[in-house]
């Protein structure tokens, strides 16, 4: 905390400056190290000396500062570029002090040193020792002008210092959990299309996951239930099993009659073993009337 810098400004700071640059001025000192008259990296952006200045725009801030480096008020110790900020330090404004001109910060006295004086040379009134990033002010509290947390960078992301809010990319299992999911609700549609009776397609749905889940194979499943259709041709079509219930019942794992000799299979329409029919080579088929 820069006492000494601020009382500095106060006094001695340029006659030519604006109110509003020697407000600015008083704040960067009073944010500034007393020893070597440095302000923290990151003024520009740093939102309590924004807050303090009364400059809420970043570029009033800019031009404030460059005024104060034309009037000789603020110097640029080292610009700012990509990964470091730039560190800007109040100059020397009070005169020099000579004979005639005394250190107002000087106590009052006969210049004697008393019995309880000790070594002549007095400790600093601000500081103890030297603030700087290694060497924090132990009477600092939260949030003040002296809290280096306030003003030190934004962390590097890097390998000793990951990412606190990662973006998940998707893996290439989840791709490929995904496509498999994508080709089984695929062939659930083909598996609607052969099941002869086509009644509640969400509860099939559910029931046709579940069957994945357990590891069922979705070519097996479609076989089955064109067995199970050739089956039920013909027949009453209340004796035929609601598709969720057979799913649930894992009558695909039942043992069909193989397809009889001279009748056609059964194909998914849409799908892309579709094949138009064709009409049997021996016409005796037709023989009973059919």
């Amino acid at each position: 905390m820069g006492i000494r810098l601020f009382v500095e400004v106060l006094d001695f700071g340029p006659a030519e400056l604006t109110w509003r640059e020697r407000h600015a001025l008083s704040v960067l000192a009073e944010n500034a190290n007393d020893a070597t008259r440095e302000c923290w990296p990151g003024i520009e952006e740093d939102p309590t000396i924004a807050h303090r200045m009364r400059l809420p725009a970043r570029s009033s801030r800019y031009e404030v500062l460059a005024a104060l480096r034309s009037k000789k008020a603020l110097e640029t110790v080292s610009a700012g570029r990509r990964g470091s900020r730039a560190v800007y330090k109040i100059p020397v404004l009070a005169p020099a002090q000579g004979p005639e001109t005394s250190d107002p910060n000087e106590p009052t006295g006969s210049g004697e040193p008393g019995p309880n004086d000790g070594d002549s040379v007095r400790e600093p009134r601000t500081q103890t020792e030297e603030k700087g990033p290694e060497s924090t002010d132990p009477n600092s509290e939260k949030g003040s002008g002296n809290d280096l947390d306030r003003v030190r960078e934004r962390p590097v992301k890097g390998p000793g210092n990951p990412d606190p809010f990662p973006s998940v990319p998707s893996t290439p299992q989840e791709e490929d959990s995904s496509s498999r999911a994508d080709d089984r609700l695929e062939a659930f549609g083909a598996f609607w299309l052969t099941y002869p009776k086509k009644i509640n397609r969400g509860k099939a749905q559910e029931q046709w996951i579940a069957a994945m889940r357990k590891g069922a194979d979705p070519e097996r499943i479609i076989a089955a239930a064109q067995a199970y259709a050739r089956t039920v041709a013909g027949k009453d079509p209340q004796y035929t099993s609601y598709p969720a219930n057979w799913l649930r019942l894992e009558r695909y794992d039942d043992e069909y009659p193989e397809t009889p000799t001279g009748q056609p299979n059964l194909h998914v329409v849409g799908s892309q073993r579709h094949k138009p029919f064709e009409p049997p080579a021996d016409t005796s088929v037709y023989a009973n009337g059919f």
